[in-house]
């Protein structure tokens, strides 16, 4: 026959187990609070790494982007590097023939009756029998070649002609078969032609 639990007895129980029920929840709310800090350090952990994985993956993803970015760049930076050398050379030459037109252009300055040797090299320079032959040359230069080769005119077969266009210390020879030309232009394009192993056109630079 089941026993009947009075309220004294079961005021008495509760106050006999009240301890230690209270004892064990308190064991249990610290081992509760014991396991969420543990859980909570677990979670810490976890975020740092992940901040770390995050921000070494960003970095390298950023880095793989920065040389997908750059790549074009440094592909159109070669390019001209691999015409260092070329390019190099033609500015070389191109200060060479400005060096030249300057030495050129101080020697008339200093010595203008040079102009009588470039005559006389390309009067030289024609073939033998060269009939009605034209020296043209600047106005300035022509009063100096008349006066250093007198007689040179003396009958048809040899004229004077004038050509302000032309720069002085240079002329051109022409016959009805041949010509000479020893423009300062012409002879500078030679030079150039020599040091660049082509062909070059006149220098325009007067």
């Amino acid at each position: 026959m089941s026993k009947i639990i009075s309220a004294e007895s079961l005021q008495s129980s509760l106050r006999s187990e009240t301890p230690v029920v209270i004892g064990a929840a308190r064991a249990a709310l610290l081992g509760g609070s014991a396991l969420q800090n543990r859980v909570e350090e677990r979670e810490r952990q976890a975020y740092q790494e992940g901040l770390k994985r995050g921000h070494k993956d960003g970095l390298h993803a950023g880095l793989r982007e920065a040389a997908q970015a750059m790549a074009p760049l440094v592909a159109a930076l070669q390019q001209p590097l691999a015409n260092i050398d070329e390019q190099l050379e033609v500015q070389l030459v191109e200060l060479t023939l400005a060096i030249a037109r300057q030495l050129i252009r101080r020697e008339i300055k200093l010595e203008p009756g040079q102009i009588v040797a470039v005559i006389r090299e390309s009067l030289a320079a024609l073939p033998a029998a060269s009939p009605r032959t034209r020296i043209v040359l600047h106005p300035d230069d022509l009063a100096l070649a008349r006066e250093a080769i007198p007689g040179l005119d003396s009958g048809d077969a040899m004229q004077w002609q004038e050509d302000p266009s032309l720069t002085r210390g240079g002329c051109r020879v022409i016959t009805d078969i041949s010509a000479v030309d020893a423009t300062v232009e012409a002879r500078i394009a030679a030079v150039a032609a020599r040091l660049l192993g082509g062909e070059r056109e006149s220098d325009g630079d007067k």
